[in-house]
């Protein structure tokens, strides 16, 4: 449930009023031709301590799909680990 701002009740935000909003969104573009297909924005949020770099550019380097853009979070807790500068090279990939 979400509180709209100045707004005194609740507003279920999932399931049909969601739905209709996607529905209505999709309508939209589809009639201006903006978009021919629909495209997944995924972010991908990895937290590490012990920063394994052939884990963590696994992660990085998958195969994503042309239709989807994807956005890849690192959560480095151990910011003192002697290979940082691997992780941040990650960064330019």
């Amino acid at each position: 449930m979400t509180r709209l701002a100045g707004d005194r009740h609740l507003l279920d935000w999932k399931f049909a009023l969601l739905d209709s909003s996607v529905e209505r969104v999709r309508n939209h573009v589809n009639s201006s031709g903006a978009l021919s297909d629909a495209t997944i924005t995924l972010d991908v949020v990895v937290p590490t301590y012990r920063m394994n770099i052939a884990i963590l550019e696994g992660i990085v380097g998958m195969e994503i799909p042309l239709s989807t853009s994807t956005l890849f979070i690192v959560i480095v807790d151990n910011p003192l680990a002697p290979n940082i500068a691997d992780v941040l090279a990650l960064e330019r990939r």
